[in-house]
């Protein structure tokens, strides 16, 4: 049996909390519309057992010491104070990423 594992890494000059400031500054890029952001609202798509799915963003913001562009997409869903808050967000993935081996990961 052959198959790919596909894992997101943040690069490794980032803590957590910047790792998470970069997921907020991009879902907040995205209702703001800024330039070149995408932004789909919650239950745009449906979950494969056909719920509704959170919403979608995509950015790119700065991020780290020395500050530097990092694309992000993510998911979000309304909050119940009414607001929006992040579920899940990544790095956006590069075609010319290189390969890791599965024992590396």
């Amino acid at each position: 049996m052959r198959g790919f594992i596909e894992k997101t890494i943040y690069p490794k000059r980032l803590s957590a909390a910047q790792i998470d400031a970069a997921g907020e500054s991009a879902l907040e890029a995205a209702l703001k519309g800024d330039s070149g952001t995408k932004l789909q609202p919650p239950g745009t798509k449906l979950k494969r057992d056909g719920t509704p799915a959170d919403g979608f963003f995509e950015a790119t913001v700065r991020a780290g010491e020395p500050s530097r562009d990092i694309r992000i997409q993510g998911w979000y869903k309304r909050a119940p104070d009414g607001g929006k808050a992040v579920t899940s967000h990544t790095p956006v993935y590069q075609d010319n990423w290189p390969a890791v081996d599965p024992k590396d990961f």
